[in-house]
């Protein structure tokens, strides 16, 4: 029996000392896309929310809510209980969210890179284009 196994795409990384992993679908274009816009929406909010008033109690309960979202989105994205795995039994702050995202962008980019020099190997004469 012929056999054929596609590379998924799938990017396994180890994120606590007890051996915990998630997982990154970096074949599929929407994470890719919804990665960046996460970035793009912490940036926003959190420079609406410096922006936005001398109260600091409203600053703070504005700060906790986009915590609180973020994570939310953040598990959304990458997989039920991320956050925990990375971050513990705690709300994660935006500049720890930050700090995570900034430290898997290397595999993102990595495999973008490998994906164009992938596609730049199939020309339209070698795979018979019209």
């Amino acid at each position: 029996m012929d056999s054929i196994r596609v590379n998924s795409g799938v990017k396994v990384i180890e994120v606590n000392d007890a051996g915990e992993t998630i997982s990154l679908p970096l074949s599929d274009d929407s994470f890719i896309r919804d990665f960046f816009a996460l970035l793009n929406e912490i940036k926003d909010k959190s420079q609406a929310i410096t922006d936005k008033s001398n109260d600091t109690e409203a600053v703070i309960n504005d700060v906790v809510l986009l915590d609180e979202e973020i994570r939310d989105k953040t598990d959304a994205l990458i997989g039920e209980n991320t956050c925990n795995k990375v971050f513990g039994a705690v709300l994660p702050s935006i500049d720890q969210f930050v700090e995570f995202f900034t430290l898997l962008n290397p595999f993102i980019e990595e495999h973008s890179q490998k994906r164009v020099e992938n596609m730049n190997k199939y020309s339209a004469e070698r795979v018979g284009s019209v």
